[in-house]
């Protein structure tokens, strides 16, 4: 878990510096390796960077991950998983 939390860091601290654009999909990898971990608020705070800047599919990657975040095993919100 130290990795993902370092990627994370790098990828705040990229952000920040305006030395990467269209991270959505390292932020995507890293949102599914933290509901891999299940570390679901790490990757609950991700998803919505998933969407900037918008790309091409990003709005159904989101979705993706909201619903594995719903239907993951530590949560009963299988009913919204559905939704997703």
């Amino acid at each position: 878990m130290s990795r993902a939390r370092q990627a994370d860091s790098m990828l705040d601290v990229a952000r920040a510096q305006a030395r990467i654009s269209g991270s959505s999909w390292s932020y995507f990898w890293l949102c599914r390796t933290y509901c891999l971990l299940a570390q679901l608020q790490d990757a609950e705070r991700l998803v919505d960077l998933v969407l900037e800047p918008p790309a091409a599919g990003a709005e159904a990657h989101a979705a993706y991950l909201y619903g594995e975040i719903a239907a993951h095993p530590l949560r009963s919100e299988h009913e919204r998983s559905e939704e997703c």
